[in-house]
């Protein structure tokens, strides 16, 4: 899953429409389809105050890297966020936390983010009302969860 350019402005508007702060949970690691550079100049055209000193790490995925993106975690400090954890089914991303959200969430996790942010994850879990209840279970106060479902067009994905 990723973000791709006009999901990144997408969150430069919603960021700029209501700051985002303290922690986000990303489902899966997102794989971000940008440079620093690219991000710098759209936040400064849409007036996006932008966290710049975040923007040191390149993306995990080396084919990303070799182009100049940025990783996920850069990405998400540079729009604001202290803290960016990452929550998987699998461990070969090496994310934060390896949980199945078809299962009860570990109590370390409830009321633990601002933002919970999905790019496609949830078509690949069965059980749709654990998973959307983990989120909410997830989530501090007046957080928010964030869905990205570009659409691709892709047949038989996901189990819903």
């Amino acid at each position: 899953m990723g973000i791709p350019r006009p999901v990144a402005r997408l969150l430069l508007e919603e960021g700029k429409r209501r700051p985002f702060r303290g922690s986000v949970l990303e489902l899966g690691r997102c794989y971000v389809y940008l440079t620093g550079d690219e991000l710098v100049r759209w936040a400064e055209r849409d007036g996006f105050e932008l966290r710049r000193s975040a923007l040191g790490e390149l993306s995990h995925d080396p084919a990303l890297a070799a182009q100049g993106c940025v990783s996920d975690r850069a990405f998400f400090g540079a729009l604001g966020f202290d803290r960016v954890d990452s929550l998987d089914v699998l461990d070969d991303e090496r994310p934060t936390f390896v949980h199945d959200l078809n299962r009860e969430l570990p109590e370390e996790l409830l009321g633990r983010y601002d933002v919970v942010f999905d790019t496609g994850t949830l078509i690949h879990v069965y059980d749709q009302r654990a998973a959307f209840r983990n989120l909410g279970r997830a989530l501090v106060e007046d957080g928010r969860a964030i869905h990205v479902v570009p659409s691709t067009n892709h047949v038989d994905v996901g189990y819903y």
